[in-house]
């Protein structure tokens, strides 16, 4: 009865609350980005997991209507392998490893922006890369990026690649128990160098999703409206993992900090 009567609380609970910030980690089990390089007319594919994290603000969890950023990081868990066989031309090989995206300005808020229908667009959120590319190409091919003024060989850092601003797309939804998941779909062509862009393209597709506990009140691992020992259970049940379940603090990770919130919190219940 406790828990029926606390879900019809949860409303009441968080509608005057402040706005509310929460972690939500990148699930790299529902997450991938393919990319498809083409050059000279031809392509080849690879695909990784991504990890890492998005930072948001709402006005309020159970009915959001407008959204801020305020942190991302996008990390590839696997390198990125790309082999074009251009026969008697020649051949294009290139590897990225470390790929990572990050947010230029952590901290500093973007938007906030309105949420319809669940979903929200961030318009030129300043990026940063970190990683490595190199690639090696041989015979015609060769000689066609020396025609673009581009080596044969090179070794690329992408940390010393300017600020570019990026537009991120996502759709936000929550569940009764105020679990909010982030997904956002990716699909984007670049060309390889702007410098001449009929020397090929870099598409990027892929899905993107997170999901976080924003408990009504601190140290609520299990968003049942009071905090006590099933908080506790949720916390050492889920420990090591990204959440949601046992993230008392909405940190998007489960660990000690959960067990402070927990016993900080110790008696809390929605209401009082």
């Amino acid at each position: 009865m406790r828990r029926v009567a606390c879900m019809m609380m949860v409303a009441s609970c968080a509608s005057g609350a402040l706005a509310e910030t929460f972690t939500a980690p990148i699930d790299p089990a529902q997450s991938s980005i393919t990319a498809t390089l083409t050059l000279q007319g031809s392509s080849d594919s690879d695909t990784s997991p991504v990890t890492g994290f998005v930072q948001l603000n709402l006005a309020t969890v159970n009915s959001p209507t407008m959204v801020t950023g305020l942190d991302f990081d996008l990390q590839l868990t696997e390198p990125l392998d790309f082999f074009i066989n251009y026969g008697f031309a020649g051949t294009f090989t290139s590897t990225v490893t470390g790929l990572r995206l990050l947010y230029a300005t952590p901290g500093t808020p973007i938007g906030p922006v309105p949420v319809t229908m669940g979903a929200f667009t961030f318009v030129g959120a300043p990026a940063n890369t970190q990683g490595t590319l190199t690639y090696t190409a041989t015979g015609l091919v060769c000689v066609a990026l020396g025609g673009a003024g581009l080596p044969c060989t090179d070794m690329d850092d992408l940390s010393t690649e300017p600020t570019q601003p990026i537009d991120f797309d996502g759709m936000l939804s929550v569940s009764a128990m105020r679990v909010v998941t982030v997904e956002s779909t990716v699909d984007r062509t670049t060309p390889i160098d702007p410098a001449n862009p009929s020397l090929g393209t870099l598409r990027v597709q892929g899905t993107l999703r997170g999901s976080v506990l924003v408990p009504v009140i601190a140290g609520d691992a299990n968003g049942d409206c009071v905090v006590d020992f099933a908080d506790i259970t949720s916390v050492l049940a889920n420990f090591g993992g990204a959440g949601p379940n046992g993230d008392a603090n909405s940190s998007g990770g489960v660990d000690f900090g959960d067990v402070t919130s927990v016993l900080s919190n110790w008696g809390a219940a929605c209401g009082t």
